[in-house]
């Protein structure tokens, strides 16, 4: 018996250790900071901030930094590196910071969103991720600008799922419902109206029919049935990434750097 309980324990022992081995190991915090813009310290700072976020949201973080033309789109940069260091699909989100790019049209700042990132990062939070930190990018301040854009992703998660979305469409759902119920209404009112006709005893020869009884009898009766479709708001536009999978996200370029 004492064998038993003995091998028991080291086998529950093995089995806690390797869940939470498994549980440090869940999810990637990876900061490549090629630009060098950050300093020991400062990129000590944004790990630290990375794993809260990574903890809060059950994500992979990366945070990638560059100078010039990095040879593909910076969305295309994001997404490849991502996938190489994450797998396809699998939910993060992954900051670039792209300085010098000689593309102008290519963002200096990009956030880009994957697996159950997408749903919770929609495009107005990319927005707003993008006002809360670019300002810092523009001001030289490359640290700050991810620690920023941090905190913005660490209040997104605490509040939730984006709801604005759908209360946009549930408020233009009733508008549309009740534009289309008085067009219904108006059109039904509009059959019920009778112009003035002559009576059909003018064309009866009252000498040779006798009207004793007369009855209205309703034959039938019809409904008109609509079906209002409904959509849920929340998520980012997409698109798909080299790997086969699935990426939001949404970047800024600078006016002066």
């Amino acid at each position: 018996m004492k064998i038993l309980k003995t091998a028991f324990s080291v086998i529950s022992g093995i089995l806690l250790a390797a869940a939470m081995t498994v549980s440090a190991a869940a999810y990637n915090i990876t900061v490549r900071d090629d630009a060098d813009f950050f300093t020991d310290e400062e990129e000590t700072q944004i790990i630290g901030k990375a794993e809260s976020v990574s903890e809060k949201g059950g994500w992979n973080v990366l945070i990638l930094t560059a100078e010039g033309d990095v040879g593909k789109s910076v969305v295309r940069f994001a997404d490849d590196s991502y996938e190489a260091e994450n797998g396809v699909n699998a939910s993060g989100v992954c900051i670039v910071l792209n300085s010098d790019n000689p593309d102008t049209s290519e963002p200096d700042v990009y956030l880009g969103t994957y697996g159950s990132a997408i749903e919770l990062i929609t495009d107005s939070r990319i927005e707003s991720f993008l006002d809360d930190c670019f300002p810092y990018y523009d001001n030289y301040e490359e640290a700050k600008c991810v620690l920023t854009g941090l905190d913005s992703l660490e209040r997104f998660i605490e509040e939730g799922p984006d709801n604005s979305m759908f209360i946009g469409s549930l408020v233009m759902g009733v508008i549309f419902g009740l534009v289309i119920s008085a067009i219904t209404c108006g059109c039904i009112a509009s059959s019920y109206k009778f112009h003035g006709t002559v009576s059909a005893n003018a064309y009866l020869d009252s000498s040779s029919v006798n009207m004793y009884r007369k009855t209205d009898m309703f034959m039938r009766e019809t409904h008109t049935r609509r079906k209002i479709e409904s959509s849920s708001g929340g998520g980012s536009s997409t698109h798909s990434t080299s790997g086969g999978g699935s990426a939001g996200g949404g970047g800024r370029s600078s006016s002066h750097r």
